[in-house]
Parts: C-alpha cells; structure tokens; sequence
C-alpha cells in the first residue's frame, strides 16, 4: 500500500462506514427514505451523507480517539531512538524531531521502505478501526436519545452500534501492539546497520 492510495482509503473508509450504518438504521427504524445509496458514486450526490462525512473528516476525531495510542508507539520510538544514541532523553529535543530522524532513515534505506509498507497497512487497519468507533459511538448515541425520548423503538440497533464501538475501541489496543512490534523491528535495524547516520541526524537536530 502506498502512501497516496492510504490517503485514499483513509477518505473512502468513513463514507462507507456512514452509508453501511445509515442502512442499518433506516431498515431497522422502518425508514426506507434515509435509506443510503446502493453505489458509491451515487453518495456523493446524497447531501446529508456528504455533509455528515466532510463535517467528520474536518473535525479531530480520529486524532482524539487514536491520541493515546499515537502517543504509546511515538514514546516507544523516541525511548529507542534515545537507546541508538546511547544518550539519556532529557525530554528537551521535539517529538517532531525524532520522528523525523526515524522517518528519515526509512527513506533512505530501500530495506525500511519495504517494511514501512507492512506498517502502512497496518496502520490503515488502525485508522480504520477509529473511523468505526467514533461512527458507532455517534450512530448509538442517536439511537440511545431516540429511543429514550420516544422518538423511535432504536433500542436494539443502540444494542448493536455501542457493542461495535466498543469492540473496535478493544481492536485498537491489539493492532497498536502490532504497530509497537513493527515500529520495533524497523528500529532494531536501524540499531544494527544505521545508528551512525541517527547519532549524525540526531546532532544536526539539536543544534
């Protein structure tokens, strides 16, 4: 997978997770009027399921749900990064310049790039899974308050969207220890056969 394709994918993803759940809940709710479109093509002239998606894309929530676990594979990488230095992190270099020592390398070195595209699918399989839980959990809210107003009987489809969210939140844990795992393999390499040009970046970093 390549980096422009993950983009892609990255847009594509909610747009279908949206439409999949918008189906489920006009078939439930007995509303074949919101009903999605059966083509993807044809969703792109469905107004609310457009404005729902950009509003969604804009919006930091993917970046809210993925925050802890970016920030478990990010310190994994700046501890080893620390470790190839053979220097105490004093916490005063940016994260965005360890990261960019890291990404550096992988660009330089065709051994990482092959490897960084295993981490890429994983990481789309991460990206997806939080498109799937901040959908779900918006799609069982709007099924709890309908339900609990009296609005629809939503209770089950309610049942059936928080059990997604939270299972896809339980997912996210598992495939970011297989990201740590990755990340890790591609920086034992670079302990072995690139940790010269990481001390070199590291001190053009800090000056």
């Amino acid at each position: 997978m390549t980096r422009a394709s993950l983009k892609k994918w990255r847009l594509a993803v909610p747009v279908f997770i949206f439409l999949s759940f918008q189906s489920i809940a006009a078939e439930n709710l007995g509303l074949p009027a919101l009903a999605a479109p059966k083509s993807f093509e044809s969703a792109l002239f469905n107004l609310p399921a457009l404005l729902t998606v950009l509003a969604y894309s804009a919006l930091p929530l993917r970046k809210w749900t993925n925050h802890g676990y970016h920030k478990e594979i990010k310190g994994n990488i700046r501890k080893i990064i620390f470790e190839i230095i053979g220097e105490p992190d004093d916490g005063k270099t940016p994260e965005s310049k360890i990261m960019n020592i890291f990404y550096r390398q992988i660009d330089r070195d065709k051994t990482l790039e092959v490897k960084s595209e295993i981490i890429m699918s994983n990481g789309f399989i991460w990206t997806s899974l939080a498109d799937l839980s901040v959908i779900s959990i918006i799609f069982s809210l709007f099924s709890f308050f309908t339900y609990y107003f009296g609005i629809f009987d939503s209770g089950q489809i309610y049942i059936l969207f928080a059990t997604i969210g939270i299972a896809s939140l339980l997912l996210q844990s598992v495939v970011t220890k297989k990201h740590v795992k990755l990340s890790t393999e591609q920086l034992e390499y670079m302990r072995d056969y690139r940790s010269a040009e990481i001390k070199a970046d590291f001190e053009k970093a800090r000056r």
